[in-house]
């Protein structure tokens, strides 16, 4: 749902941004829709063209906007992947390293090797 948030509104404020800047002085620009179209294509990495921003502002606007979603999108993706690969890891802190998670049937420390000392009891693993 974050993802989803994400992308939503840097869509979107970015659209809005760019809209109040350029419309007045953009041809190619008369509605939000016109707006949200030219973000969506310029952050998408398309880049048709067929609109551009004609004011400096609208260029930083641009450029703001790409690097938000550059860093933003891949932050929000990244948490996703997180929680997916430790749905199968208990929480166990490492003594000397403070790794938190390990895997179930784990007896030592994936990061520094220290013994971890995890109780696991094969017969009530459960499998895929």
């Amino acid at each position: 749902m974050k993802f989803a948030t994400v992308i939503f509104a840097v869509f979107f404020v970015s659209a809005g941004f760019f809209h109040e800047v350029e419309v007045t002085q953009n041809p190619d620009v008369d509605t939000f829709r016109d707006s949200l179209y030219y973000m969506v294509i310029t952050l998408t990495t398309v880049g048709f063209g067929d609109i551009t921003p004609v004011t400096n502002l609208g260029r930083w606007i641009t450029i703001f906007s790409i690097m938000a979603g550059i860093v933003l999108v891949p932050w929000q993706a990244s948490k996703i992947v997180k929680t997916w690969n430790s749905q199968n890891q208990v929480q166990t802190n490492c003594p000397r390293c403070g790794l938190r998670y390990h895997d179930q049937d784990a007896s030592h420390c994936k990061a520094c090797g220290h013994t971890i000392n995890q109780e696991y009891d094969p017969r009530k693993a459960e499998y895929l």
